[in-house]
């Protein structure tokens, strides 16, 4: 009998290692998933924002802070979501986002559109290219494009 109730206790014990482990599996491919997804967005975002920056469209800027509306809505989702994970991939997931945060705050600067749109012709001077086209920026918009330039993806 002893040996019975031992081996219902191992049998249970790796039933539930094994769900477990599943689960894991399950929370972390769920995350990258959803991460993915963040990472289409947040290029399309800097993708705009970049046009902005080179022809001060503010159209350009508009659908820059729509898409990082979007973005900042799955971005709390993905927060909740792994606050409830357990297991190893935890950590990295919680990196992953505090390094998102830190981009979303680049978009959400207060001073970047009034910076740009308040340049003039005159002072734009440094030539820059972009796919193939080239653009007259000052040295605050240039720095500006190389910051959001960095979050595209690389070919």
């Amino acid at each position: 009998m002893k040996k019975i109730t031992l081996l219902l206790v191992v049998l249970v014990a790796a039933f539930q290692t094994a769900f477990s482990q599943e689960q894991h599996h399950k929370e972390y491919a769920e995350f990258n998933k959803m991460d993915a997804k963040l990472e289409l967005l947040m290029d399309s975002a800097a993708k705009h924002m970049i046009f902005f920056i080179l022809n001060q469209s503010e159209e350009e800027y508009n659908k820059s802070l729509a898409i990082i509306s979007q973005g900042d809505s799955l971005y709390r989702i993905m927060v909740e979501m792994v606050a409830k994970h357990h297991g190893n991939h935890q950590d990295l997931e919680k990196t992953e986002l505090s390094d998102r945060k830190d981009e979303f705050a680049l978009y959400k600067d207060p001073k970047l559109k009034p910076m740009i749109l308040a340049e003039t012709a005159k002072q734009r001077t440094e030539k820059v290219k972009f796919h193939g086209k080239s653009y007259l920026l000052t040295s605050k918009s240039k720095a500006k494009l190389e910051i959001f330039e960095e979050f595209l993806p690389r070919n």
